[in-house]
């Protein structure tokens, strides 16, 4: 994440859930553009997901390391490309070291067996309907009617113009879109016990110990 100076390669090989797989959002992204984060190409996340052995109707957990950030990122764009069977850990890797869960380290093991596979386990599609573009919200902002809520994730002084975009050359210093509420993004697991439970229990996957 941006101003975060830990490596996250070596911080997955030192540990992590057994199994799990890196979700590398600078990589798994549109590079051909210069803004962060884009979503990439339908055959960009086909290829990516071939490589993680993930097929449009497999149960896929995600989970952070302290935050639900970005779990919650994976999640939404496993969404978008069609992936119904997906969660959001119920907690995050501190508390599942904490209650002294399994962990393992290492390179992880190269799974082959993708290629074996028939090929309509791969058969990903884009659901536009979780997108919007600039053209979209344009045409809200600018409406007469307002039917709709546009939410500004981002902390209060990015909101409001008081500090810059954390990303080197978007560190540009402005303020928000008319007609945005602010809902700040650390609201969603300061409480997250009580969110989990009872908020938005659909979308998250508690684990179980034994």
């Amino acid at each position: 994440m941006p101003n975060d100076p830990r490596n996250k390669t070596e911080q997955y090989s030192q540990e992590r859930i057994p199994g799990a797989k890196f979700f590398d959002i600078d990589l798994i992204s549109d590079r051909t553009t210069n803004l962060p984060h884009m979503l990439p190409s339908l055959a960009e996340w086909t290829e990516h997901m071939k490589k993680f052995n993930i097929g449009v109707n497999d149960t896929v957990i995600c989970y952070d390391d302290y935050s639900i950030l970005g779990s919650s990122r994976a999640w939404w764009t496993m969404k978008v490309f069609g992936i119904k069977n997906c969660w959001i850990l119920n907690a995050n890797f501190a508390k599942w070291k904490n209650e002294g869960l399994q962990t393992e380290k290492g390179s992880p093991k190269i799974d082959e067996s993708s290629s074996v596979r028939p090929a309509e386990d791969f058969n990903f599609t884009f659901n536009q309907g979780l997108v919007k573009n600039m053209k979209d919200i344009r045409k809200w902002v600018n409406s007469p009617t307002k039917n709709y809520e546009l939410v500004d994730a981002r902390a209060p002084g990015r909101y409001s113009g008081a500090e810059p975009d954390p990303r080197g050359k978007f560190s540009i210093y402005f303020t928000h879109i008319k007609n945005f509420l602010i809902l700040m993004w650390e609201c969603f697991f300061i409480f997250s016990d009580f969110m989990y439970r009872f908020l938005f229990p659909s979308i998250f996957h508690k684990k179980e110990t034994k």
